[in-house]
């Protein structure tokens, strides 16, 4: 079969298959365009797993144009997956689309860049290719993820030996993990991930990254984490302990939206919600400025917490006290504000007893006292004069705040209006 019977026949199967990959151009990051689009497209072959899967996305390709127009050392750069749409904002990076654009993008043929009468080659060269599904036409659902599942037996074995690896001990029964055996068995498997099926590599993905986050390399362990994500044979259990474990580890980085997004997405697929995830998503929304979202999120922390029978932990009620301060600039002068802090800084004295809580707690009592008392006295000054304060009413006679008269006029509008009645 030649190329172009190949070329018919992939053709043949996306249409059939009501697939359309679409291919925009990416200019290089300069003033304008280096090239238009190529002088003839390639459609890349729909990657049958996503088909069947109803996966869509779109991957970036960078490469040089060399001066005969060809593509020379294709890569990619930019990789997203989604249910939704290939433009889908919440799409998770995979690579599941890299294989069918390098393939395609090396295929594709330029007119050459002339400068000064002769051709050249061109570094940063950028294609985007999108796969799409026609969702009208496709029955497919969403993936249900299943709480069991079997590896392959000769997978089974190999993971087998990691985990014994990772527990060896050694003469005084002290953590010894062989990480050479541990590494040659994973390295293995992920040279032949082509071989395995996706519950086999969500299985060897999460060894990964338990290897990445033990050796404190937390951008491989997050990748690791994602790639388990995002198989669609990953067991309830794996995604979602991968999930939080993501979610913790873009916190740590200071990923604090994307910690927030993986959040909210575990909460969505678990049974049971836990005190510690809401304490999680607290600290997050405390970090982008969103502190009402902190405060709930930490209070319903602390009452799951309650509920259980276990004590909250100490930072929980110190991002509370902050979430309420940061939401009120002139806190001193707001009564309801006052009294809820000097309650949980109260609480804190009782579970943490440390000398600065105690002093916020006589401090905030004296605020709210002489809050209080102010209270008392404008709403008898005003029920004296007719609904104004006396301050008012000496104001408004041109005495300033700042001068002696102003003084002797209060004192005189208390005598009168108090201390004869």
């Amino acid at each position: 079969m030649n190329s172009k019977t190949i070329l018919l026949t992939s053709l043949l199967i996306i249409l059939t298959n009501d697939v359309y990959c679409n291919q925009d151009i990416f200019s290089p990051a300069a003033p304008k365009k280096l090239y238009s689009t190529p002088m003839f497209k390639v459609i890349p072959i729909y990657p049958r797993v996503a088909l069947r899967e109803g996966i869509m996305g779109y991957t970036v390709v960078m490469f040089t144009i060399t001066d005969n127009g060809t593509v020379k050392d294709p890569y990619v750069i930019k990789r997203f997956c989604s249910h939704e749409s290939p433009e889908d904002p919440f799409a998770d990076p995979c690579s599941l689309f890299d294989s069918a654009s390098l393939g395609a993008a090396i295929k594709l043929k330029y007119k050459p860049k002339i400068v000064d009468g002769k051709a050249i080659s061109v570094e940063g060269a950028l294609y985007k290719f999108s796969y799409t599904l026609d969702k009208s036409k496709t029955t497919k659902k969403p993936i249900k993820y299943k709480k069991a599942r079997a590896l392959q037996s000769s997978t089974a074995k190999k993971m087998a030996k990691v985990y014994e690896a990772l527990e060896a001990e050694d003469e005084k029964g002290e953590p010894a993990p062989d990480m050479d055996i541990v590494l040659s068995i994973l390295n293995e498997l992920k040279n032949d991930m082509a071989n395995l099926k996706s519950y086999d590599r969500s299985v060897m993905w999460n060894a990964w990254a338990f290897v990445y986050f033990q050796d404190g390399d937390y951008p491989n362990a997050m990748n690791a984490y994602a790639k388990l994500i995002n198989e669609p044979e990953v067991t309830i259990g794996l995604r979602v302990q991968a999930l939080l474990s993501l979610a913790q580890l873009n916190l740590l980085q200071e990923e604090y939206e994307e910690s927030i997004k993986l959040i909210l997405q575990w909460m969505s697929e678990v049974e049971k919600i836990t005190a510690q995830s809401y304490s999680l998503l607290g600290q997050a929304y405390y970090q982008i400025g969103d502190f009402k979202k902190a405060l709930s999120s930490m209070e319903t922390a602390v009452t799951i917490a309650e509920e259980e029978g276990y004590k909250p932990r100490e930072n929980w009620y110190v991002i509370m006290t902050g979430s309420i301060v940061e939401m009120k600039t002139e806190i001193r002068k707001s009564l309801p504000d006052l009294v809820r802090l000097a309650d949980i800084y109260e609480t804190l004295a009782y579970l943490y007893p440390k000398k600065r809580y105690s002093d916020n707690v006589k401090y905030l009592n004296q605020k709210i006292k002489a809050l209080e008392d102010s209270g008392k006295q404008d709403l008898k000054e005003k029920v004296a004069t007719g609904g104004r304060t006396f301050k008012d009413l000496c104001l408004s006679w041109g005495f300033s705040e700042s001068g002696n008269y102003f003084n002797n006029c209060m004192e005189i509008m208390s005598n009168e209006y108090f201390q004869k009645n």
